[in-house]
């Protein structure tokens, strides 16, 4: 039996950020039986990460079954009681970092300023820095902030993302930006839930290439969205993600 799809609800529980960074309902079983019966539905859902299991006998507010949540925990958590009477279980696996896995996946962006600076450039795996080299996305400024969107395929657990700014001019133009990481499409889907894994204060050193380690240490989630400052072109030479892959 699968889950079925619920609203999703957002919340920090009360616990140290070294064992729950951030939880987000995913789904809800109210047909399960058995712990068994939620940890292989949460291993066989995309972006569950751990999930919890009422009998009828203990329902809490009506939570009989399991849910399923992106939740991020230490390695060494096999499962966390916190307060209101939950218990969060994940499946323990070893966990190494991956290789760049935004290369080649299908990006989009706020608008294109010019033909050859469509938003695929910014994953083709080309750190060329000049814009002639035609191997930069570029946006039109926007009053809300221009964005590029990568959808990674599935569902990872971020632990950083790699820019590459514009070397040849304007430099200053990628500043005061957001990096958030979605599970599902905000494209499709205007009133999908942000997780922000970094924001970058000032503005970028033309030509550079920066390492940007995700503030809660691990993001759950699909699509990598990176939101400019307001009235700026957005000009991204490379971008790349780094996740953790369960062996």
């Amino acid at each position: 039996m699968a889950f079925s799809p619920i609203q999703k609800r957002s919340f920090q529980q009360n616990v140290s950020l070294a064992d729950v960074i951030f939880t987000e309902d995913l789904v809800f079983d109210a047909g399960a039986r058995s712990h068994l019966h939620c940890l292989k539905t949460c291993v066989t859902t995309p972006c569950c990460r751990a999930y919890t299991y009422t009998r009828q006998s203990s329902a809490v507010r009506g939570r009989v079954g399991c849910r399923g949540y992106s939740a991020v925990m230490t390695a060494n958590t096999a499962s966390l009681s916190v307060p209101g009477a939950r218990t969060f279980h994940r499946p323990l696996v070893q966990q190494t970092e991956t290789k760049n896995v935004a290369v080649g996946k299908t990006a989009v962006q706020s608008s294109t300023y010019a033909s050859q600076d469509t938003a695929d450039k910014a994953v083709d795996n080309n750190t060329n820095t000049h814009y002639n080299a035609h191997s930069c996305a570029v946006t039109n400024p926007h009053s809300q902030g221009s964005w590029w969107q990568v959808d990674l395929g599935q569902c990872y657990d971020i632990t950083r993302v790699v820019i590459t700014n514009r070397g040849d001019c304007c430099g200053a133009r990628l500043r005061d930006f957001d990096v958030n990481v979605y599970t599902e499409n905000p494209v499709t889907t205007p009133a999908a839930m942000e997780t922000l894994c970094y924001h970058y204060c000032g503005s970028m050193t033309q030509g550079a290439t920066e390492e940007l380690h995700c503030d809660s240490g691990v993001v759950t989630g699909r699509y990598v969205r990176l939101t400019n400052a307001p009235n700026e072109y957005l000009q991204l030479c490379e971008v790349q993600v780094f996740a953790l892959n369960d062996e």
